[in-house]
């Protein structure tokens, strides 16, 4: 298919003893020109879905609330509408 143009999200997390125990990433083909923000936009929206179930069966409520913001935010340039957030 040659080269790509690719967006890659992820975070290592590491157990007690510094060893990389987790690593949840996604990547988002960003190579198709026509109506690919929107579609981009949809399947980012949809990763970070995903990633906030990762980080409430982890518990891990902080990234659960970054990750729910920055679902927020890929919804408003969607068009939908913003809601006020605090932790």
């Amino acid at each position: 298919m040659g080269p790509r143009k690719i967006l890659a999200v992820g975070q290592c997390y590491v157990d007690n003893l510094g060893e990389a125990a987790l690593y949840p990433v996604w990547f988002v083909d960003l190579t198709r020109e026509t109506n690919s923000e929107e579609t981009s936009l949809r399947e980012i929206h949809r990763h970070i879905e995903q990633a906030k179930e990762i980080s409430q069966s982890i518990g891990k409520d902080l990234l659960f609330y970054l990750l729910d913001n920055a679902q927020e935010e890929v919804q408003h340039r969607l068009g939908g509408p913003r809601r006020r957030k605090s932790p």
